[in-house]
C-alpha cells in the first residue's frame, strides 16, 4: 500500500513539473458569435457591449482574455437572454446561438483554431 502511495505522489510530482500545452494561452484573437436561425442580438463579452445595433453575427477582434463570459440579449424581447462562460482554446473561436432540443435558445462552441474559424456546417 505504501508503494502505491509513493508511486501516486511521484506521478503527481511529474505532472506538475512537466509543461502542459493545455495551459498555454492562445494570445490575442477573435471571437465570432452568430445566430443559426437569424435572430438579431446584442453581444456582451466580459460585460462590455460589442455591437451598437442588434444583428445576427458579431465579430470581436483583439480578444486577450482566455476565459470569456457571454451575455446575449435578443432584439425580440420575448426571447430570454443567454449567459454563458467559455474558454478560448485557440486564437479564433466560433460560437453559435441555436435552439436546443427543448426549443430554447442556447450558445454552443463551434470550435477554436489558430486561424480563421470554420463556419461550414453551422450556417
Amino acid at each position: 500500500m505504501l508503494t502505491k502511495i509513493l508511486y501516486f505522489f511521484a506521478f503527481l510530482s511529474f505532472l506538475s513539473s512537466s509543461p502542459s500545452h493545455a495551459q498555454d494561452e492562445p494570445g490575442t484573437g477573435k471571437v465570432t458569435v452568430f445566430s443559426e436561425d437569424g435572430a438579431n442580438f446584442t453581444l456582451y463579452l466580459n460585460g462590455e457591449s460589442k455591437n451598437t445595433t442588434p444583428t445576427t453575427r458579431v465579430v470581436v477582434e483583439n480578444v486577450t482574455e482566455v476565459p470569456v463570459s457571454f451575455r446575449i440579449v435578443f432584439e425580440n424581447g420575448s426571447i430570454p437572454q443567454l449567459t454563458k462562460n467559455g474558454i478560448r482554446q485557440g486564437k479564433d473561436c466560433l460560437y453559435v446561438v441555436h435552439k436546443n432540443k427543448k426549443g430554447q435558445y442556447a450558445l454552443k462552441a463551434g470550435g477554436c483554431s489558430d486561424g480563421e474559424p470554420e463556419t461550414e456546417g453551422f450556417v
